[in-house]
């Protein structure tokens, strides 16, 4: 007698599925679990939705044919201290283990507990971390490291977390050379007490990159109710684990290694580790100097609570006293500038005005 039901005509169904109140979820981590996690992906200067498999190339909606350069996202969580390194070049869009790089880390100190292969006990000492480690396709030194470091942003977008069921991150990997940019436009706002989750933000392409390089513009605060949203999404379980904050997974079996080497000679390998990289950055050509982050600050700054202006009494007597001051000796004019240099810094100037005057403004 056998066992099997057979899809067919008259078939009886079993009882277990007569009698059960409703479908059990066993299923889903089959369905979605080795897909991964929702990415906006930049490949080839172009934004594009991964997820569940599916691509969907952003455009513009005035014109389909034309795919957009910019868009705005909000950060819900930022981790700026992960290292992936690849034995074989990456190719994004793989799955399975293509997908998965050889040794990861989530904290830059030591590789993940549940990495395929573990290139070093920490991550200074390893062979891969070595400043122009990383080749060129001839084969020839580069500039950085073969395990990069890269910032994974989970991010959204803020006019479409009203009103939903369920808010979807996406995970943003920032290249190495974009981490610069984004770190100066946080900073920006943070010397304003503004954390990152409260901004929105236009993210873009550097038209001069070769490479995709991404660029950060502060363009405004979040209003109350997406800010709730997107702030209550910070210790979501789904998004520490996209950023490579969660719980530490179960560790796989750890490779065999010749010796094991103590804590106190892992820490002196690492200071002479550094002391070597100091040496070959020196030697190296300097990189280009970042371009200025463009962000609004003026208007933010407006916002923010000012110095007490001085009475009219203080006010007069300041200027009297500057009146009778003698000026004994004047400084040469400086030299003036470059036409350029000039323009970026007026442009630098009037966005930083826009942010700090929204941040000094308040209702009565």
């Amino acid at each position: 007698m056998s066992a099997i039901v057979a899809f067919s005509a008259g078939a009886k169904l079993p009882a277990y599925l007569q009698n059960r109140s409703a479908p059990s979820t066993i299923n889903d981590d089959v369905i979605s679990g080795g897909l991964g996690f929702p990415v906006l992906s930049i490949k080839g200067k172009v934004f594009t939705l991964v997820k569940d498999g599916e691509r969907k190339v952003l455009t513009r909606t005035d014109d389909p044919d034309e795919v957009l350069q910019s868009l705005t996202l909000a950060v819900v969580r930022a981790n700026t201290k992960s290292r992936v390194f690849y034995a074989k070049a990456y190719v994004e869009g793989s799955e399975g283990d293509a997908a998965k790089p050889d040794c990861y880390s989530n904290d830059g100190v030591a590789p993940a507990a549940d990495a395929r292969s573990p290139q070093a006990k920490k991550c200074q000492l390893c062979p891969h971390a070595v400043w122009e480690s990383k080749r060129n396709q001839d084969g020839t030194p580069a500039k950085g490291t073969a395990c990069t470091v890269n910032t994974r942003l989970s991010v959204v977008d803020p006019d479409h977390v009203l009103g939903v069921e369920k808010v979807d991150p996406y995970l943003l990997r920032v290249p190495a050379g974009s981490r610069a940019n984004f770190a100066e436009a946080i900073k920006l706002a943070s010397a304003r007490g503004i954390d990152y989750n409260m901004l929105a933000i236009k993210v873009g392409f550097d038209k001069e990159a070769p490479s995709p390089k991404l660029t950060f513009k502060l363009i405004g605060l979040l209003d109350d109710e997406a800010y709730k949203v997107i702030s209550g999404l910070y210790d979501d379980e789904t998004v520490k684990e996209m950023v490579g904050l969660g719980e530490v997974r179960a560790a796989l079996p750890a490779p065999v290694s010749p010796a094991s080497a103590s804590e106190e000679d892992l820490d002196a390998a690492i200071a002479a580790k550094a002391t070597r990289d100091a040496v070959a950055k020196a030697k190296a050509e300097p990189e280009p100097a970042a371009k200025a982050t463009e962000v609004n600050m003026a208007e933010l700054d407006a916002l923010l609570p000012q110095e007490p202006k001085p009475t009219r009494r203080a006010a007069a007597k300041a200027t009297v006293e500057a009146e009778e001051v003698v000026v004994k000796e004047v400084a040469p004019p400086a030299a003036k500038p470059a036409a350029k240099a000039q323009e970026t810094s007026a442009e630098v100037d009037d966005l930083l005005g826009g942010l700090d005057a929204l941040l000094s403004h308040t209702d009565d």
